[in-house]
């Protein structure tokens, strides 16, 4: 019996460690094992609001057209399968990296991190790239009311026993980066918040649960 806890104890960390998974936050063309596919992130039109210098469609960099912007950066936000909010989605701090330069081959690229997610075997997510000076949070308000910009939600593979090749961010696609027009940002709020009443109106009349 005095051997109960100490079987227990090895079950409890067993079962911690398969439930852990890497992903490798990489979007830069060179990186190994990466698939072919446009994952650049880009300046949107409305990436003039913050200098008329980046030019919509440009490769974003640490020092686009001599600008200093070092302070942008990129990581990586993640949930469970079926997550519909993105309210709900965690920001996985030991992903923030920084840009490549515009001289590099692979600008529109941020160099590669990797992390430990306490989720596996998957999870669905999202990268996102942000003004660190304003939050330290890219999903804040803050982050959010400077250049900002997020990719596609994509599913992810984290489980620890699959190809190397397939733990990193191979569903990632390319994304724009910029600061929308105030009057726009109302407009798109408001657009979704009829949305969201809507989908729950169709919930409360329907039955139907989801999981928000």
């Amino acid at each position: 019996m005095k051997q109960l806890p100490l079987i227990l104890t090895l079950c409890s960390v067993i079962t911690s460690a398969s439930a852990q998974g890497t992903v490798g936050f990489a979007n830069a063309s060179t990186t190994a094992g990466l698939w072919p596919a446009d994952r650049a992130v880009r300046w949107a039109d409305n990436a003039t609001n913050y200098s008329p210098l980046l030019q919509p469609g440009g490769l974003v960099s640490s020092n686009y057209a001599g600008l200093d912007l070092s302070f942008l950066r990129a990581g990586f936000c993640y949930a469970l399968p079926g997550t519909t909010n993105l309210a709900d989605f965690v920001y996985a701090p030991d992903t923030v990296t920084t840009f490549r330069q515009s001289t590099s081959t692979t600008a529109g690229s941020w160099f590669s991190k990797s992390t430990t997610l306490p989720i596996s075997p998957s999870v669905i997510a999202f990268a996102v790239v942000w003004d660190n000076r304003l939050s330290t949070d890219p999903l804040s308000p803050a982050a959010q009311a400077g250049l900002w910009g997020r990719s596609e939600v994509f599913a992810q593979i984290t489980s620890p026993f699959g190809p190397p090749s397939e733990l990193i961010t191979q569903n990632l696609r390319a994304f724009n980066i910029g600061i929308p027009e105030p009057a726009a940002s109302g407009m798109v709020c408001m657009g979704l918040g009829w949305l969201w009443c809507g989908l729950n109106w169709r919930k409360k009349t329907s039955g139907v649960t989801g999981s928000g």
